[in-house]
């Protein structure tokens, strides 16, 4: 099995719950330079703890851009589901006319 052109493959380190509650600080935060052991940004993006337990370390930049396309993806869900309820209420409204 050959490696795609151009693409290194990454191994991903396995990262506990416990190692990531080791970095905390003693104020409960993280150092922008235990956050870069992992490859994680400063400041750390939303849902950066739950990705590093579930995938492993290093983290992954495009997940921002994942999770930021999933939110607006619900977002449009939503969207729908609203004007579903009003074209629903309309066309009752209608039928009691």
């Amino acid at each position: 099995m050959s490696e795609p052109e151009g693409k290194a493959v990454l191994a991903r380190i396995p990262v506990s719950f416990e190692a990531i509650a080791a970095e905390r600080t003693s104020r409960g935060g993280f150092t922008a330079a235990s956050l870069a052991k992992w490859g994680v940004p400063w400041p750390p993006p939303k849902g950066w703890q739950e990705f590093l337990i579930e995938e492993g370390a290093p983290y992954d930049l495009n997940f921002d851009e994942t999770m930021r396309k999933a939110r607006e993806t619900w977002s449009m869900n939503e969207r729908l589901k609203r004007l579903e309820r009003i074209v629903s209420k309309n066309l009752q409204a209608k039928r009691l006319l």
